[in-house]
């Protein structure tokens, strides 16, 4: 009986440091990604009706993507670390 309770806290011990590192990994992430990103807003410019025409179409939907994707994965990253962070409180009861 003693051992099965001394196994079970080596287990649940395991998985807390485990998802502390996942938190800590996920939460660099998204502050390293979210510093990175661009900012969405054409600033007073889009007030005046100036724009950048001078784009291909190419150039304008190439950078939506990777901009897109970024924001995919911030989103992804922020999931995990809030699931990750309400399973460690609920074992750490």
């Amino acid at each position: 009986m003693l051992t099965f309770l001394l196994d079970t806290a080596t287990v649940v011990l395991t998985i807390r440091i485990i998802l502390v590192a996942l938190m800590l990994i996920s939460a660099v992430y998204v502050i390293i990604v979210v510093m990175r990103q661009e900012d969405n807003s054409d600033g007073l410019g889009a007030l005046a009706g100036q724009s950048s025409e001078n784009e291909s179409f190419y150039g304008k939907n190439k950078a939506k993507s990777k901009e897109h994707r970024q924001k995919v994965w911030t989103v992804i990253a922020s999931c995990v670390m809030a699931v990750s962070s309400i399973v460690f409180f609920i074992l750490a009861k």
